[in-house]
């Protein structure tokens, strides 16, 4: 069975790939301040691709916060939605290139599935290369058989986080733009607090892609 080795994949790579059996492509793009201004590709998806809803139904339901890591019930559900399998080989992108993409990477891997990547450069690159692509479209799928198996230590709580402030026994990465750390720059979400955590370091993300693309190495 195919396996994928890196956490980030080409655009060729991807594209010699489509008719394996068991891959699935996601696209993970939401709705943001961010995304709004940068939209040109909003509606277009890589051919065959099937919406992963990070928004609503990957992340946690009650809670009062955005985009908070849903219970593992909750993402086996909507996982067996999408069709996908435990031998289910994914891709994920986003309409911006690498932004939201990373956040499903980690998620499924926090749930105790590793085939997966991430498609460098993204919706952009895969458009500029001019292969396959469609409108974004809802449809609904044979129910898969994805199991999921949370990892504990991969996620922290805010007490954890709070304690560490004292502690540091943690390095805390803050991986927004500058101007957002440095509260030089007004937050896009409305009533979101600026500034930043307390003995927190800043690499922003943009820091470690160019032009888009991850400086990691691709398969």
């Amino acid at each position: 069975m195919l396996t994928i080795q890196s956490p980030v994949v080409s655009s060729k790579w991807l594209y010699a790939h489509l008719n394996d059996p068991n891959l699935i492509i996601l696209h993970a793009s939401i709705s943001s301040p961010v995304s709004e201004a940068l939209s040109e590709n909003r509606n277009i998806s890589i051919e065959g691709a099937r919406y992963f809803d990070l928004k609503t139904n990957f992340s946690e339901k009650e809670s009062l916060y955005p985009t908070m890591v849903p219970s593992p019930e909750q993402f086996q559900k909507e996982c067996q939605k999408l069709g996908i399998d435990q031998d289910s080989i994914l891709v994920v992108y986003d309409a911006l290139g690498i932004y939201w993409s990373p956040r499903v990477w980690w998620l499924f891997r926090a749930m105790g599935h590793l085939n997966i990547a991430v498609l460098d450069g993204g919706l952009p690159e895969w458009i500029h290369h001019n292969l396959p692509s469609e409108e974004k479209r809802g449809e609904t799928y044979v129910k898969g058989n994805f199991t999921a198996s949370f990892n504990n230590g991969a996620v922290v709580s805010f007490n954890d986080v709070f304690e560490n402030t004292i502690s540091e026994l943690a390095l805390l990465i803050d991986a927004r733009s500058q101007d957002r750390f440095k509260e030089t720059a007004a937050e896009p979400r409305k009533g979101l607090r600026s500034g930043s955590i307390p003995k927190s370091i800043n690499i922003p993300y943009t820091e470690v892609l160019r032009g888009g693309k991850s400086n990691l190495r691709e398969n």
